[in-house]
């Protein structure tokens, strides 16, 4: 596989990672030939998981195989996703258990507004 090939971004990541800002779920962006394409933490759930964004038909690398394997056998969570919907199925449970999210003065029922740039924690550095 060619270098090019190895460090290019899937072509549905952005309509993936707006689902995750759409659910106000934090994540990471993670570097081309990790073995997934983001890090997403749940924070109120106490979880974490790798997701590998693939495109529909899309295969995974030998070095996303390695890392699925490792998550497995490791206990680590390790999702593939195909599409925004993909996202909202996974996560709607932690969404509509944790409806109401709270600004950070605590003013019970206003719903705390976050930022793009405070959501995205880190993108990889080119």
């Amino acid at each position: 596989m060619s270098k090019r090939a190895h460090d290019k971004r899937d072509g549905n990541e952005p309509e993936i990672t707006d689902a995750l800002l759409e659910y106000r779920i934090p994540f990471w962006k993670l570097k081309p030939g990790d073995g997934a394409d983001l890090f997403v933490t749940i924070p109120y759930a106490n979880e974490s998981e790798f997701v590998e964004v693939k495109m529909p038909g899309g295969r995974m690398t030998k070095r996303e195989l390695e890392l699925q394997a490792w998550c497995e056998l490791n206990g680590v969570a390790y999702r593939i996703v195909r599409t925004a919907n993909d996202i909202r199925d996974a996560y709607a449970r932690h969404v509509a258990k944790n409806a109401m999210i709270f600004d950070r003065t605590n003013r019970l029922g206003e719903p705390y507004q976050q930022t793009r740039k405070e959501f995205v924690i880190h993108e990889s550095l080119k």
